[in-house]
């Protein structure tokens, strides 16, 4: 089996402040002032002298957002890790029509804006609404699934909540992608794969809170997609969970699972989003299933075992015979006794397990 690669994507709200604002919270010794400049901001507007209001929000918006990814990134770049921000890429890409490389992808950490994030005051999101929110993404290279990759990992939500005031509210995501470098994954593994979130999704939803339970950023395959309103042939009615099952593994390509278990291209609202594994995106940097249920968070200890889980359930597919799958989940799915711990008990995550028994207490 190929070694697995990983990648994540962190979501939150940044909170800034210029120079001559009072500060909200004044015994918070993180950062708040000299992220955002202001003055350079204006600076810039007057130079580009757009008139048009919508255009010039636009701009405006995106000096602002320059600013502060350029300041994430001189944070993480003094810490050893390598970055780039949007304004980054627009230069690397505009070099590329001039000639120059391609700008390689997902080799440093990318600090971008996400702008499905709402910050506080916006839309009556709670929060300290005297400060100027930043919506922040931030997202790793990709990174073979080492222990060492993992603490990098970590470091990194360590220098991030450190340093600055971030907030992760319900609009903010933890998204996790698993893949195998630029091979993707097997037919068989993608069969497997699915077969076992289907099965398993009602469970894998109690490691999470309600408000990313079918979300409209995070859909529930069971709500959304094909294999969820097919009917049986002969009498019309809706199939059974165990015949959902059945028709995962009826399927004779990784394309025609896909085709089943994802609702749009790219299935960007999924929980469990398999879009990118598709036999066309073959030879792309960004070969993985990606499981976007996770609330926001830069916790170490929260993201590392999240991580944790994503890839064993992914390297539990690759190294389980399909037929062997088939009957291990055609035997447990109606087992009301048999809960989310005992599944990552299963597939090896005793750790995981332990976690997250002690992390929701008395919800198993």
């Amino acid at each position: 089996m190929a070694p697995l690669t990983f990648g994540v994507e962190f979501e939150f709200c940044l909170a800034t402040l210029p120079e001559d604002a009072q500060d909200p919270e004044p015994y918070d010794t993180r950062q708040i002032y000299n992220i955002s400049d202001t003055e350079a901001v204006n600076t810039g507007m007057h130079s580009l002298n757009i008139m048009d209001p919508i255009l010039r929000h636009h701009y405006k918006k995106r000096m602002q957002n320059d600013i502060v990814q350029k300041h994430i990134a001189k944070t993480l770049i003094s810490a050893g890790f390598p970055a780039i921000t949007d304004e980054d890429i627009r230069r690397r890409h505009n070099e590329a029509l001039l000639g120059g490389p391609e700008p390689e992808h997902y080799r440093s950490w990318n600090i971008t804006t996400d702008s499905s994030i709402r910050v506080p005051g916006e839309d009556r999101t709670p929060g300290i609404s005297e400060y100027e929110w930043c919506k922040v993404e931030v997202i790793s290279p990709v990174l073979m699934f080492t222990p060492q990759a993992i603490w990098q990992v970590q470091k990194v939500c360590k220098l991030i909540s450190r340093k600055y005031r971030t907030l992760t509210n319900e609009w903010c995501g933890l998204h996790v992608h698993v893949g195998q470098g630029s091979k993707g994954l097997p037919d068989y593994g993608i069969k497997n794969l699915a077969a076992m979130i289907w099965a398993f999704e009602d469970r894998l939803d109690l490691l999470h809170p309600l408000h990313r339970s079918n979300d409209a950023a995070c859909n529930s395959l069971y709500n959304s997609v094909p294999l969820a309103s097919e009917l049986d042939f002969e009498t019309d009615r809706p199939l059974l969970l165990a015949e959902q099952i059945d028709r995962i593994f009826e399927c004779n390509t990784g394309d025609q699972v896909i085709g089943l278990v994802n609702d749009e291209c790219p299935s960007y609202g999924s929980a469990y989003n398999f879009w990118n594994l598709l036999s066309q995106h073959s030879g792309s940097s960004k070969r993985t299933i990606e499981f976007r249920q996770h609330e926001g968070t830069l916790d170490p200890r929260r993201v590392e075992n999240w991580i944790k889980v994503c890839v064993g359930l992914v390297e539990f597919a690759l190294k389980t015979d399909s037929d062997c799958m088939g009957n291990f989940l055609r035997l447990v799915i109606d087992e009301e006794d048999y809960t989310v711990v005992d599944m990552l008990i299963t597939i090896g995550l005793q750790r995981q397990a332990v976690f997250y028994e002690r992390s929701l207490g008395n919800v198993f």
